[in-house]
């Protein structure tokens, strides 16, 4: 069990993989150039939108694999846990683990590439990124491995295939899959949006494949990917008549409602050739199987400190309700983060109710407590404390909170009129 913790650990695919797309996606010169000599397009400025919009989904499918992989050996704590699985937008998660550091500094990095407006603005933000380049180049150059039986470029340009096409090609929902994957990043357009970054992202897609994968295939395959929503336009407006499915996340689109573009719908159409004409014919050649076997192993002896300047977190702001909870908003959002984004229960001494306040607060604890023991499970047991002033006392009323492991709740124990912070230390150390 262990060899297999490990091994997952030591995966590093889809990480070096995004890396490699955004390496390929921002040579802005040489994509230009592939425009004009491939596609005989002169005037680029109608691919300027959706080209910014799919180097944004890029950093996006980056920033979603360092919150699942484990290969960098980030510290990730119950905080950024829940926040991730919950999907607490990334502003209102605080800094408190170094994989949310990781990603805000990465976040932040890209900034400007989503804020440029012009061809000369974002290759200029695009610069930016050399430094995250470079410290992934070096990692790759001297902890990255392939397994046995490929190259290590082969196998990296194998691998960013594959999550080329599970993650930038699917787009049966009306947008690309990897947004609905990373709810932290904060993504809600219109329709209209979606409909003017099309032409742009489907190029920068066909460029990317371009680059992928042999001309031969290319060419027989591949070439008329830019002209998915005039060969598919039919098939697509029949699948969204006929469809009341794919509903999304309300952080994408207004809940309960699909993104109705014939256009990615029809680019959805070449996901099933990319898969038999690209993705099988290599799985067969090579004896793997993508969603099971990794090609890149990255050394659990890698030096962190190639990783160090992006730890740093002296450039990234705390959430607003930690600086100040006037408002009621802030005051929910700051409750929110201390019972981690747990629906909470309530139980005050004042209550009518037998169970309740200091007997239902220490039989809770002990219990706790005691199935941590008999399990052995290392897991902690949580306790936030609350003092609450009152008026014409020396002195607090306290509350406390804390979960029912089996329930994965949250139960808050109010007023309990005093503290058990000794009685607690004896306990829990």
């Amino acid at each position: 069990m262990e060899d297999n913790i490990e091994k997952i650990k030591q995966e590093s695919d889809e990480i070096f993989s995004f890396i490699n797309i955004l390496k390929i996606a921002t040579n802005t010169f040489d994509f230009r150039k592939w425009l004009k000599e491939y596609h005989n397009i002169k005037n680029d400025d109608e691919i300027f939108e959706g080209y910014r919009f799919f180097l944004d989904t890029c950093v996006r499918g980056l920033l979603h694999s360092i919150i699942y992989e484990n290969s960098l050996d980030l510290e990730e704590d119950f905080t950024f846990y829940r926040a991730r699985f919950v999907g607490v937008e990334l502003d209102d998660i605080p800094n408190t683990s170094e994989k949310t550091i990781f990603i805000n500094n990465i976040w932040n990095l890209t900034r400007n590439i989503r804020k440029a407006k012009k061809w000369n603005e974002i290759i200029k933000a695009i610069k930016s990124l050399d430094e995250l380049f470079n410290v992934f180049d070096a990692l790759f150059k001297q902890y990255v491995s392939p397994i046995k039986g490929f190259g290590k470029d082969d196998a990296l340009k194998i691998s960013t295939s594959f999550y080329t096409y599970i993650f930038l090609n699917d787009t049966h929902r009306g947008f690309p899959h990897v947004l609905l994957l990373t709810p932290i990043l904060k993504f809600s357009k219109s329709e209209e949006y979606m409909e003017k970054t099309y032409l742009g992202y489907v190029h920068a897609l066909q460029y990317l494949w371009f680059i992928l994968v042999e001309t031969k295939k290319f060419e027989e395959h591949l070439k008329d990917l830019h002209k998915a929503h005039e060969i598919y336009s039919e098939e697509a407006g029949k699948l969204i008549e006929s469809h009341t499915g794919f509903l999304t996340s309300d952080r994408i689109v207004p809940e309960g409602q699909l993104l109705k573009s014939k256009n990615w719908f029809a680019l959805d159409m070449f996901f099933g050739t990319i898969k038999e004409e690209i993705i099988v014919p290599i799985e067969s050649k090579f004896g793997i199987a993508f969603t099971f076997d990794s090609l890149l192993i990255i050394s659990d002896t890698f030096d962190k400190k190639l990783i160090s300047g992006f730890l740093e977190s002296n450039e990234i702001k705390q959430p607003k309700y930690l600086e100040t909870a006037k408002s009621q908003k802030m005051m929910a959002k700051k409750l929110n983060y201390l019972f981690f984004w747990y629906d909470v229960n309530v139980l005050d001494a004042q209550g009518s109710t037998v169970f309740n306040g200091v007997p239902a607060f220490i039989s809770t604890i002990v219990g706790n407590v005691e199935l941590s023991r008999i399990s052995r499970n290392d897991e902690k047991v949580f306790v936030r404390r609350f003092k609450h002033p009152v008026k014409g006392v020396k002195g607090y009323n306290y509350s406390y909170r804390t979960s029912v492991k089996t329930l994965r709740i949250f139960l808050l124990f109010d007023n309990c009129r005093w503290s058990f912070r000794q009685y607690l230390n004896r306990l829990l150390f």
